[in-house]
């Protein structure tokens, strides 16, 4: 082998990431090398050799760049370039909450590599913090293709993931990750793109992993909302994590357009911000530099928009409470007409369908008394189990006719 190792980068489950010299080039370069207990198990072997030819065939300024693959006895491994500094984790929990100009300045670049990766067919599957480096000039690269799926179905390293295998981080998975682990598409990405924004505007982690079980944590993920952050962040974060992925931002591009857009360049901070990157961890090199500064436009203040009712939350009202008159009479109307006397299976059901719709809507009402805000899940609810009562009154209007008594 024409490296020599000199220290431990960092250590996963199944490899380990090393700091060695190149002896052909004399410049210092990071191995990641596959646990030795691993080396015999063709399906993790192969795995990570498909890793390492995908990044190899990667040129993008924000993507980590692989220049060597060793496979010789019980030695797996590949060579990439090394980077001095620190993953955006690290540099999270030594900053916290970031400025805004600085979070627009990294969030760019993290679009820019993870669109250029998925233009090459691929699902990175695992974007969170700790898998963007930021050097000491404050540039990010993205980087661990471990769990990437290759969407390419002529590739020679095409990904098909079986049926409930999870591929991701718990804490960063979109919905579909956890449910439908075929489905997993670009917007995957996207979703924990926005989980990951979240994380930089806050400075804190979006659930709480100490006290909350893997069933909780995913249960959340999948039918909760995100947060909101109570910045002008909050538009592109909730539309990054909506839990329909055709809901989502279509690319990285599109986001990247909506961040650039004029209606988002109000998200700056008055203060110009210095990236201060330190490498940290045994055995690397700390760094600590003031620059670059990174240019905004000041103003006095953050923009924050009011909350305001929308059209949307007025029609929703409106059909409410429409809706519970109408099925005030409709729940009369069918006690009334059965009094004494057997129902029709058709109207039993648009009975049971009725009171169901009549208690999701006394719920939405009080939830709108209590915050007056947009569409609440209440409410879709309300909507569909009264679109349901009234088809089943009509069901049994009609079958009510042409069933003998």
């Amino acid at each position: 082998m024409n490296y020599t190792l000199k220290s431990i980068l960092g250590e996963g489950g199944m490899a380990i990431v090393h700091l060695a010299e190149d002896h052909k080039f004399h410049t210092e370069v990071a191995v990641k090398m596959l646990k030795k207990e691993f080396v015999s198990n063709e399906n993790i072997k192969k795995r990570f050799l498909a890793e390492a030819r995908s990044m190899f065939r990667m040129s993008h300024p924000h993507v980590i760049r692989v220049s060597d693959l060793i496979d010789e006895g019980d030695t797996v491994a590949f060579v990439m370039e090394y980077v001095k500094g620190e993953t955006l984790k690290e540099y999270l929990d030594r900053k916290g909450a970031l400025p805004d100009n600085e979070v627009r300045e990294i969030f760019s670049q993290m679009l820019d590599a993870v669109g250029y990766v998925h233009e090459q067919k691929m699902v990175h599957r695992d974007i969170k913090p700790s898998n963007f480096m930021i050097d000491k000039k404050g540039k990010v690269k993205l980087m661990d293709f471990g769990i990437a799926k290759n969407t390419d179905a002529n590739a020679a390293e095409y990904t098909q993931t079986g049926t409930g295998m999870q591929m991701g981080t718990p804490m960063y998975m979109s919905p579909e990750q956890i449910t439908e682990t075929k489905s997993v598409t670009a917007q995957s990405d996207i979703y924990s793109l926005g989980v990951v924004l979240w994380q930089m505007v806050t400075g804190k982690k979006p659930y709480d992993t100490k006290t909350l079980s893997n069933f909780q944590l995913q249960t959340k993920i999948v039918t909760e909302r995100l947060a909101e952050t109570n910045t002008s962040w909050d538009r592109i974060i909730q539309r990054a994590t909506e839990k329909e992925a055709l809901n989502r931002y279509s690319s990285s591009t599109e986001l990247k357009q909506d961040l650039e857009s004029p209606s988002s360049s109000r998200i700056v901070d008055s203060d110009s911000t210095q990236i201060d990157v330190k490498s940290t961890g045994e055995g690397k090199e700390r760094i600590s530099i003031e620059e670059p500064q990174l240019t905004s436009k000041a103003v006095t203040e953050k923009s924050i928009p009011e909350k305001k009712e929308t059209q949307k939350s007025k029609s929703n009202k409106t059909f409410l409470i429409g809706a519970g008159i109408v099925l005030f009479f409709l729940i009369f109307f069918f006690i009334m007409k059965r009094e004494g006397g057997e129902s029709t299976p058709y109207e039993e059901q648009a009975k049971q369908d009725s009171i169901a719709t009549a208690a999701a809507i006394e719920a939405t009402l009080e939830e709108i008394a209590r915050q007056d805000s947009i569409a609440t899940a209440y409410e879709e609810i309300a909507r569909q189990d009264t679109i349901n009562a009234i088809n089943s009154y009509r069901r049994s209007r009609r079958y009510d006719s042409i069933i003998p008594k």
